[in-house]
């Protein structure tokens, strides 16, 4: 997928793909533990990945996802591919500091690097939008003990799990809850 399409283009292309039963998908990898490379993802894999993650880590029925993340990237691209096997909505932003700048939809869950949520804090108007959130899966990075604080404190409703994931392992490989 060409890093020179916005996230709606390439949700675009790769929904298309999917809801013709494509079996296989290309993505690159992020290169954090080598050089980026290309390498095949198996739908009935990411089909797995996602049913695992509804089962893991919601624990309510409202499956409405906002995707602030790329979907050149596993974490993004899971979030669209949990999308269209849990026939849920999905709402698609361009990956910003932070995202709910100019968010205004209705979406519960979402996928946050650690950046974006200390970003979200930094401005009013996002922290109370971040309210609406009922479940947040945190990638990326490392989460500093302020911002874990900060999200404990003010966020008690709001589900926050911590995951390590890779390309090749289709999402999360590590987790960490703190409720």
């Amino acid at each position: 997928m060409p890093s020179s399409k916005t996230n709606v283009d390439l949700a675009n292309d790769f929904t298309l793909n999917w809801n013709q039963n494509q079996s296989e998908f290309i993505i690159q990898t992020s290169g954090s533990t080598g050089l980026p490379k290309s390498i095949i993802l198996q739908r009935d894999i990411m089909i797995w990945s996602a049913k695992q993650t509804l089962e893991s880590f919601i624990n309510h029925s409202n499956l409405h996802q906002l995707c602030a993340l790329p979907l050149s990237k596993i974490g993004g691209l899971m979030q669209l591919v949990r999308s269209l096997v849990w026939k849920s909505e999905i709402d698609i932003v361009e990956p910003t500091k932070n995202p709910l700048l100019t968010y205004l939809g209705n979406a519960v869950i979402s996928s946050f690097t650690p950046m974006q949520l200390y970003n979200i804090l930094t401005d009013t108007k996002s922290r109370e939008i971040l309210k609406q959130f009922q479940t947040i899966l945190i990638g990326g990075g490392q989460i500093s003990s302020d911002l874990e604080q900060n999200l404990i404190e003010f966020y008690p409703n709001t589900r926050f799990i911590h995951t390590f994931g890779m390309t090749e392992t289709y999402s999360h490989l590590a987790i960490v809850t703190g409720k």
